[in-house]
């Protein structure tokens, strides 16, 4: 855990540990808490500090270690703690902070990842949403310009824009697929995250 995004692995009990390498794992996360529901199944809470606002992810692995798929998490600031009953339900909450407030957000195996963030701090809207692409949002306690970024359930960025006033809160995002996506808001300080519903048809 910690800086440089090294994961170990044990199967004797931590007489020995072997250093996991793969390529979906960098020297530029920061990974914060591992829990593993059984011998194949685990989950690590990281974040990518080269990204804007320092992206907050959870990687999960179902093969013990040897390979790990990454799903956003909908947080603004590093998650504290994380907690899965079993290979399909969990919990993580993020810290809190001078300028933001914790937050708590529930994973699924619904095949989209995790669930929107629960942030009684600010009051971020979406709308309409679900919508076809085109939307707007509402959002306090922010400092203009805006950039925003919508990444896919698998961590992917597929759109990144630039907000420059209050009054300019349209986002013309055109995905090519229905499904569920995470916008994130950052003013170069405070980032916050909510889920968006892509409805094409």
């Amino acid at each position: 855990m910690g800086n440089g995004g090294k994961i170990f692995k044990t199967v004797n009990g931590g007489t020995t540990w072997t250093l996991i390498t793969h390529p979906g794992i960098t020297a530029n996360y920061q990974n914060i808490t591992v829990d593993f529901v059984d011998s194949t199944t685990g989950f690590i809470s990281s974040r990518d500090n080269t990204q804007p606002g320092s992206q907050h992810f959870m990687l999960h692995t179902s093969d013990g270690g040897n390979t790990w798929t990454q799903q956003v998490l909908p947080f603004s600031s590093r998650v504290y703690s994380a907690a899965f009953w079993d290979a399909n339900n969990g919990w993580a909450a993020s810290d809190g902070g001078s300028s933001t407030t914790g937050q708590i957000a529930r994973y699924f195996n619904s095949g989209l990842g995790v669930t929107e963030t629960s942030d009684i701090s600010t009051n971020f809207v979406l709308y309409p949403n679900p919508t076809r692409g085109i939307f707007r949002f509402k959002l306090d306690n922010m400092t203009w310009p805006l950039q925003v970024i919508i990444y896919d359930t698998a961590g992917r960025k597929v759109y990144e824009t630039k907000i420059n006033s209050r009054g300019d809160n349209m986002v013309e995002f055109n995905p090519q697929n229905s499904g569920m996506y995470f916008v994130t808001v950052n003013d170069g300080e405070k980032m916050y995250s909510r889920k968006l519903i892509v409805k094409k048809e």
